[in-house]
């Protein structure tokens, strides 16, 4: 799947999240339950392509995923393929990693560039992106 077609799905699923849930932004909500409202959005985008969207997934019971420091990395969302015959770890299986952030958050966004960065080099995400969220919409930032 081309960036334009993913940016495209990203933003529709953002647009919807701040028309249906800017309560929760607006409240400061704990990520956690704004990233499920996301994956709620994307899950309806992607399906139709044969892809999944889930939370930190390890369908086949392997140690799960960590960095090059051996620390646990749980992306917030993910879209992949849940089950196939291609390798776990291959871009063919890992298509996006997404981390998001509130504005309310003042947490180092580097730390999520970082881990970002190993899901893609690691674990093969095709593209990982930095969701921030502002008070009136929200910022797509793809992760290089």
């Amino acid at each position: 799947m081309e960036m334009g077609s993913i940016l495209e799905r990203l933003n529709t699923a953002l647009g919807q999240l701040y028309e249906n849930e800017s309560r929760l932004i607006q409240n400061h909500a704990n990520e956690e339950t704004i990233a499920t409202h996301f994956a709620g959005y994307l899950k309806s985008l992607f399906i139709q392509n044969g892809w999944n969207v889930d939370a930190c997934y390890n369908r086949d019971g392997a140690d799960p995923k960590k960095d090059s420091r051996d620390n646990l990395i749980l992306p917030d969302i993910i879209v992949h393929h849940q089950s196939s015959g291609i390798p776990r770890f291959s871009p063919e299986n890992n298509l996006v990693a997404i981390e998001i952030k509130g504005h309310w958050n003042r947490d180092d966004r580097n730390i999520d560039v970082e881990r970002l960065k190993n899901l893609k080099e690691r674990y093969g995400y095709q593209y990982v992106f930095q969701i921030e969220l502002n008070e009136e919409s929200g910022e797509i930032i793809a992760v290089r």
